[in-house]
């Protein structure tokens, strides 16, 4: 069952971008939700077929639920760019608040003394001070989401940074894994800031803020397989 909701969740994956790259349309939106509404389906089963994971399982889907959300208002951002200011804002809070749920993947496990975590805080900022520092560099204009690519950039980078730092300490694959789910969403996240502030819409870097976004979402969902 879930090899054959993998290959769905590719088939629907290649319909979408091959709408979205003709042009932003409902019909694009459409296949984009049902790629990532497939995902979660394949996290219920992975649950439902580990009930010993069903904690973190639960944990994955509403993060993925929120990701979905954001889908959604990322996507009418494009289609109605009469309101794309508002659609960005609400894309930005719903990934925001599925990354504060992922947190809670780690909470169990987090055996990281106050060194390692404030290291782990340290390092987060490091790459939100990146972030902004590189702005003006790479020709990018922030303008009234800097203060909310900010906050999100330090999230982000602080559930990657956590998750792969516990996976090394304690050798738990699922934590490795979910660690390159959120590489994976980092580096699609800094293909979209091209994008939406770079004002750089080429064909090649929709396919690959995509290929990476979902992607990461998969791994992420699969991470509960090796817990």
């Amino acid at each position: 069952m879930l090899i054959f909701l993998s290959i769905l969740i590719l088939i629907s994956s290649i319909i979408y971008l091959f709408l979205r790259l003709k042009k932003p349309s409902l019909s694009a939106l459409i296949f984009k939700i049902i790629s990532t509404f497939l995902i979660i389906i394949y996290t219920v089963i992975i649950v439902y077929s580990y009930p010993e994971n069903i904690n973190f399982g639960l944990i994955i889907i509403v993060g993925l639920i929120f990701g979905l959300i954001g889908d959604i208002f990322l996507d009418l951002k494009t289609i109605y760019p009469i309101e794309s200011d508002i659609y960005t804002f609400l894309g930005f809070y719903s990934f925001l608040i599925g990354h504060f749920v992922y947190i809670g993947y780690f909470l169990p496990s987090n055996t990281l003394s106050i060194m390692e975590n404030s290291l782990v805080f340290a390092i987060a900022g490091i790459v939100v001070f990146l972030v902004l520092a590189t702005e003006t560099p790479m020709k990018l204009n922030y303008g009234r989401f800097r203060i909310i690519t900010t906050i999100y950039a330090f999230i982000l980078s602080f559930v990657t940074v956590l998750s792969l730092w516990i996976g090394l300490k304690t050798s738990e694959l699922s934590y490795s894994i979910f660690g390159v789910g959120m590489i994976l969403f980092l580096i699609s996240d800094l293909i979209l800031s091209q994008i939406y502030f770079g004002r750089k819409d080429k064909n090649w870097m929709i396919s690959a803020n995509y290929i990476f976004y979902i992607s990461a979402q998969y791994l992420i969902a699969s991470s509960i397989i090796f817990k």
